[in-house]
């Protein structure tokens, strides 16, 4: 199976595709690609293609173009919106939420958050978090890669954009709550179809604030259990969202 190599979309030119930079680079010197072998690139909104090296210059691929496939946009969007937490557990959600099929993470810095960015931080961490999106990308094979958000202080912003999502689910340690199957039977029961988008909200170590939890709830987000067990601020939201996944796909 030949590698896969991305091209960012604003790059991507169907009749003159080529590698640039780290790509051309981990192609050429790291994997020792020669003219003439094949390679998959695609860009991450969809678009693949298997190439043929035609010529290697220093940190230039060119590639003759074998055939092209564009994937169909997911047919169920989720969100993905945990609280930012300590660096090496974070990259690792980042890198599991790619491959589990997230199309949109959104950071949260709450009231519990230990980590806080700077503006300056926050747009250093935003390029590699990205770049995390990319090579989980080619490793799994995913033709579409998530959206990512810059980090957002507090949860002022639910209440305004709250419309995008079709059902809102939050993960809690709190009394009342239902099981994720049993959000999803109640969606269907008032609405009489599957929801589309999807909102998960998942806290810190400490889990959100009982503020938090209130003003999230008053936002209309049910609140949900992940089991009897206190998991993990990443181990939690990866469940989350691979229930999701799950119950999304049996409609």
């Amino acid at each position: 199976m030949p590698h896969r190599f991305h091209i960012p979309p604003e790059k991507w030119n169907a009749t003159a595709l080529a590698l640039e930079g780290d790509e051309a680079k981990h192609c050429s010197q790291v994997l020792r690609y020669g003219v003439g072998d094949e390679a998959i690139v695609f860009n991450g909104a969809g678009d693949e293609a298997v190439c043929r090296i035609a010529a290697i210059k220093k940190n230039h691929v060119s590639l003759e173009s074998l055939s092209f496939t564009k994937a169909a946009p997911p047919r169920v969007r989720i969100t993905l919106a945990p609280a930012l937490i300590k660096n090496e557990a974070w990259e690792w959600l980042l890198e599991k939420a790619t491959e589990l099929g997230t199309t949109e993470i959104m950071p949260v810095i709450t009231d519990r958050s230990v980590v806080r960015l700077s503006s300056a931080d926050a747009a250093r961490k935003t390029e590699k978090w990205r770049r995390i999106f990319i090579e989980t990308g080619k490793q799994c094979g995913r033709a579409w890669l998530p959206e990512l958000h810059e980090p957002r202080a507090g949860l002022n912003w639910l209440a305004a954009e709250k419309a995008r999502w079709d059902l809102i689910i939050v993960a809690s340690l709190a009394e009342q709550v239902v099981t994720l199957p049993q959000a999803f039977s109640e969606f269907r029961a008032r609405t009489s179809r599957p929801p589309c988008t999807i909102l998960i909200l998942a806290g810190p170590e400490g889990d959100f604030s009982p503020d938090e939890l209130a003003r999230i709830i008053e936002s209309g987000a049910t609140a949900v259990t992940l089991g009897e067990n206190v998991l993990r601020a990443e181990t939690a939201s990866l469940a989350a969202l691979a229930v999701v996944m799950a119950e999304a796909g049996r409609y």
